[in-house]
């Protein structure tokens, strides 16, 4: 999905644990169009991760691929901050194509 995006020219980040995240958000200089967030399942920690970018950044979308766990089986908690689900069986270009339609309802 992130040569996917580059290839479309898209400027991508990429962290492998929240706090980096929250420095990206944070310190990233220009400005950020979007969260996208891959791991395994909807956890407590993403639950956490995801309360914290709602409260300090209003309005940024955020997708989420779960690479281990089906969307329908998402607690409520968690499945209320994200945006949009990107399923498993989505191609990285269909995926692509769905985030940018979420920036465009933005």
């Amino acid at each position: 999905l992130v040569e996917e995006m580059r290839g479309r020219e898209w400027e991508v980040r990429t962290a492998s644990a929240a706090d980096l995240v929250h420095r990206h958000l944070r310190e990233g200089a220009g400005r950020i169009d979007a969260l996208v967030v891959r791991q395994p399942q909807g956890d407590a920690r993403l639950r956490d991760l995801l309360a914290e970018v709602r409260r300090d950044h209003p309005g940024l979308p955020v997708a989420a691929r779960l690479t281990g766990q089906d969307a329908a089986d998402l607690h409520p908690s968690v499945r209320a901050q994200i945006d949009l689900v990107l399923t498993n069986d989505l191609r990285d270009r269909d995926s692509a194509d769905l985030l940018v339609s979420l920036l465009r309802q933005t």
